[in-house]
């Protein structure tokens, strides 16, 4: 880092600050695997389906990426945010209709949640 014209370095003042270097300016942070399912799901759930999918179909599809989603967080052993997605593919299983599959979701829920908070039984 290069520093210019500071007043408190010694400089008059007169030209400004200039910084070189900085890892923050070169890098943006990169999002995580599940971060990215989460977002293609929850444009899923949002789509209106088209004109040749049906309802049912589009809830389908949201869930199997929230569940691709919590399973990418799992790895990532964020557990909060796995039992977050896991909660959001039951309620898609609940829309399209597939109760066990919902049971399913909601039962990974509340473990990913236990994961993430053993102390709160």
């Amino acid at each position: 880092m290069t520093l210019t014209g500071n007043p408190i370095c010694g400089g008059d003042g007169a030209e400004s600050a200039v910084i070189t270097n900085s890892p923050l300016t070169i890098m943006a942070p990169q999002k995580s695997a599940g971060q990215i399912l989460l977002e293609k799901a929850d444009k899923r759930a949002a789509s209106s389906g088209g004109w040749f999918t049906s309802n049912n179909s589009k809830w389908e599809e949201a869930g199997d990426l929230f569940q691709q989603a919590a399973n990418a967080f799992k790895i990532d052993k964020l557990f909060k945010e796995a039992g977050d997605a896991h909660s959001r593919e039951a309620e898609c299983r609940e829309n399209a209709k597939e109760t066990n599959e919902a049971a399913n979701a909601w039962w990974n829920a509340a473990k990913a949640y236990k994961r993430g908070y053993p102390d709160c039984e």
